[in-house]
């Protein structure tokens, strides 16, 4: 343990140093990143004609598209590190309470004294919205002035496709220091594979003097990339076991191990606080939880693609019940809500004079939820399998079709 918190601040020193070079995505450095595909894609401007310089000035809304984007895109529910099997000394010795547990929310129990346990899980989302926006017809009006003449032509009219999907494996670890006190390590893998196709219905823009022209190309861009995410610590303590009832509280704390450029990670710290209750029958046990995510500083938030800004801080909330059907089954369900604050929305809705489709941005606190329907099987010893989908309930923020989900793990 010693070792893996050294490795991982190392990490972190490197990831910060790398973020401590930022710039825009006109740079070599950049330009290859995911982060920029959708800005290069709608920036595919060029300046045809001598009579000045033109600047094109992408609106708010395109901007607050990839801050929220970003901010949303790593902090979608992953499952929790509970156990399926609790261990506590008795009169009787140590003994093994087969409650297979949840799968994405948490449960007041512990581990046991020096109890480890080991999980694989693979997650698979696919983006298809935000807010309002479908990520298939995103439409953007574009903008050129030309300081000279101080004037400003009529807009550029485009639409784009935007395809990312994400493949997250996760490693986890959990460890009972003592029969209250567990402490875990969630170590994310990603693949990430964006891309970005812009049309455009009008290509160009003829400035007021009649002179210099700005055009749109059309413009396809793709990318694949993998590594590392943000590794999360976690102590978990039992405050309170009774027979049946138990309360414990806890925190994560999220270290800015992946890159955030690539969307492997957030860029910035994030701690949260979190408590969970829970009440255990032979068949059936209802539990919920509350937490708070503060975040730090990362460019995903950022507006201008050079500033690193406050990620939105969120609350998040699950409550579900674990149903046990047979001795080796048992049938789980959640509700996952996290309600964001002061983040990033965009608007879908028309700009004048011509009354066609645009973006715009807002600035809100968000409410979005999902529900998480999965089995977990033991089919020998300490063994599990575990399978579930993950749903949006609604269309607020980042939204995702039916995500997947598979797991094994033993408990030593």
């Amino acid at each position: 343990m010693r070792k893996l918190l050294i490795g991982c601040l190392l990490i972190c020193a490197c990831n910060a140093a790398t973020a401590s070079a930022q710039n825009s995505c006109s740079s070599a450095a950049r330009s290859s990143t995911l982060y920029c595909v959708p800005i290069l894609a709608v920036e595919n401007l060029s300046v045809v004609g001598t009579s000045g310089a033109v600047s094109a000035g992408i609106p708010p809304g395109f901007s607050a598209f990839s801050a929220a984007l970003g901010a949303q895109l790593t902090q979608v529910p992953t499952p929790s590190p509970a156990s399926g099997f609790l261990y506590s000394f008795g009169p009787s010795g140590l003994t093994r309470e087969q409650d297979l547990g949840p799968i994405f929310s948490e449960r007041p129990g512990t581990l046991g004294r020096h109890k480890f346990y080991l999980e694989f899980t693979y997650q698979y989302f696919e983006f298809d919205q935000i807010d309002a926006v479908p990520l298939t017809k995103i439409p953007l009006q574009i903008s050129g002035c030309n300081p000279a003449t101080a004037g400003c032509g009529p807009f550029i009219e485009t639409r784009s496709r935007l395809d990312l999907r994400v493949n997250q494996f996760t490693s986890y670890a959990t460890f009972g220091l003592t029969k209250q006190i567990d402490v875990s390590v969630a170590i994310p893998v990603l693949n990430v594979r964006m891309g970005m196709q812009s049309r455009c219905s009008v290509c160009s823009q003829l400035e007021p003097d009649g002179t210099t022209i700005l055009a749109f190309t059309p413009n396809v861009a793709t990318d694949t990339v993998s590594g590392l995410g943000d590794i999360t610590f976690r102590a978990k303590a039992t405050l309170f076991q009774g027979e049946r009832f138990g309360v414990a509280a806890g925190v994560d704390v999220r270290t800015p191990t992946g890159n955030e450029q690539n969307f492997l990670g957030s860029g910035a710290i994030g701690v949260r606080p979190f408590g969970a209750i829970g009440y255990r029958t032979r068949h059936i046990s209802p539990h919920a939880n509350i937490g708070y995510l503060a975040n730090g500083k990362s460019i995903l938030a950022s507006l201008d693609g050079i500033t690193d800004r406050q990620l939105p801080n969120s609350l998040t909330y699950n409550a579900g019940v674990d149903i046990g059907l047979l001795k080796y089954l048992s049938v789980t369900g959640d509700l996952l809500g996290q309600t964001f604050f002061d983040a990033d929305r965009v608007l879908l809705g028309v700009r004048a004079p011509l009354n066609h489709p645009d973006i715009a941005r807002t600035t809100d606190t968000l409410n979005t939820d999902s529900i998480a329907a999965g089995v977990k099987v033991n089919p020998v010893g300490n063994l599990l399998i575990t399978a579930s989908v993950l749903v949006k309930l609604d269309n607020n923020g980042l939204h995702y079709k039916p995500a997947p989900m598979i797991g094994i793990s033993y408990t030593f």
